[in-house]
């Protein structure tokens, strides 16, 4: 019993992997791109998927998990990849009505140009 139990014994110094730091393509990890997805989460990326399908705006996405997993850096790059495939919505900004004071009126912009509307009356 003790000859097979040997035969798989592993040394301390196998049970874990050096690295040499000077090797790595790269100085520190704030420099590498965000993963792709969730590591070990395949069912998590294919719901977040179905999530970023629905059109309706009424429907959120919501992501929990521990802090330091990836998650964020994960959700923001698959947002932005879903994202970049649509075609982007147009910005809505409220105005003054000087006619009817409590009836703002609703301006529709291109997409991006109601930051610099809010800007250009910031002067």
């Amino acid at each position: 019993m003790d000859e097979t139990r040997s035969s798989f014994e592993l040394s301390p110094n196998s049970l874990r992997r050096l690295t040499d730091p000077t090797r790595l393509p790269f100085q520190t990890t704030a420099s590498l791109p965000p993963p792709a997805a969730i590591i070990g989460q395949q069912r998590a990326h294919e719901a977040m998927d179905l999530a970023l399908e629905i059109p309706d705006g009424r429907y959120n996405l919501y992501v929990s998990g521990r802090p330091g997993t990836g998650r964020t850096d994960a959700t923001l790059a698959l947002v932005r990849a879903v994202a970049s495939q649509r075609h982007p919505r147009s910005d809505w900004v409220y105005v003054y009505n000087f006619e009817s004071p409590e009836e703002p009126l609703a301006l529709e912009l291109p997409a991006g140009r109601g930051r610099s509307l809010a800007h250009d009356g910031m002067r």
